[in-house]
């Protein structure tokens, strides 16, 4: 039996605004998870890519330079020699179905990884690439720094530095409306630093915005000012993108991450169950001191119990699913 293959916008090299809200309307499970922990983790993020150029209407990383990460006996270690970065640490093992694409997906910073490739392909924004499409049910187990919040993340030992080539580039803007710099002023107006200022926004945007999945019904020359201005409402890759532009016209380096969220836990099979439904975008900035750090402006959706919520018997077919791969096709 040959799985039909997915792909999925936003975990290569672009995005347009509205790709990432058309796959969130399928249900189709994208990867199951099993979390071994011995503390509650919470609500996760499983990145897969982040994206540094941005014309107005569309993510792209330009560079395709990547590192190629050795895999010796199906084990890497992924954090270079020194002092670990201090924080809680996770151990869960990944199946992913059937994907186009050769994205992997990690809840935090991963730095210990076992999988059966021959080698790991390192992208310039932190993403993890295969160099070939995902095979189904291909499996691989991760050791993870979590990402926790800078106002309560322990110091770092050595503050990390952004060198000045790459700080030009999560600056770089093309030419938009001029209201859209002056709304980020106005929302960080009285922040005193960085990270405030982040917050700030992420705030605004969280709160004086609605969620919707719904495309504007044409097509706009400026689709962040029509969202900020005239619709004031979108999915997540206009909050992020929106919250990106308004952190760089503040002189504040930022970038557009893709992936997915937490996913829904099924007590049948033990395992959290990611689908397309759960695709996501935030933002990632760089703050002084921290490096960086995870900012999600997007608001809840409040219809989303139809895909959100599934039902026992889903919940046992997908077990029986999972089963079947584990024990009959293995």
């Amino acid at each position: 039996l040959i799985a039909h293959r997915v792909f999925l916008p936003g975990f290569s090299n672009q995005v347009n605004l509205g790709d990432i809200g058309e796959i969130k309307t399928s249900s189709r499970p994208m990867m199951h998870i099993r979390i071994e922990s011995a503390h509650a983790v919470g609500p996760m993020k499983w990145r897969g890519a982040a994206l540094s150029d941005f014309d107005g209407k569309r993510w792209t990383n330009p560079s395709r330079k990547q590192e190629t990460i050795p895999v010796e006996n199906g084990h890497v270690v992924l954090t270079p020699s020194g002092p670990h970065p201090p924080g809680r640490h996770i151990n869960y093992h990944v199946e992913l179905e059937a994907l186009e694409n050769d994205t992997l997906f990690f809840a935090g910073t991963p730095e210990i990884l076992d999988l059966r490739v021959q080698a790991l392909h390192g992208s310039e924004t932190s993403g993890f690439h295969l160099g070939h499409a995902v095979p189904q049910g291909f499996p691989y187990d991760v050791y993870s720094l979590l990402d926790d919040p800078p106002e309560r993340a322990p110091a770092f030992y050595q503050p990390p530095v952004l060198p000045l080539a790459a700080r030009e580039r999560y600056l770089q803007l093309p030419a938009l409306d001029s209201r859209i710099a002056e709304q980020a002023h106005r929302f960080a107006a009285n922040a005193t630093d960085d990270l405030a200022r982040a917050r700030a926004i992420e705030r605004h945007l969280r709160s004086d915005y609605g969620y919707t999945l719904q495309l504007p019904d044409r097509e706009v020359a400026d689709p962040l000012a029509n969202f900020l201005f005239v619709r004031r409402k979108g999915h997540c890759e206009y909050f992020a993108s929106s919250m990106a532009v308004m952190l760089r016209s503040l002189g504040i380096p930022a970038r557009l991450a893709t992936g997915f969220q937490s996913g829904v836990y099924n007590p049948v099979s033990g395992l959290w169950l990611v689908r397309a439904s759960d695709a996501h975008s935030w933002v990632e900035a760089w703050i002084p001191g921290h490096g960086w750090t995870t900012f999600d402006p997007t608001p809840a959706d409040v219809n989303a119990g139809g895909l959100a919520i599934l039902g026992r018997l889903a919940l046992y077919l997908d077990a029986a699913g999972t089963f079947w791969q584990e024990w009959v096709m293995t």
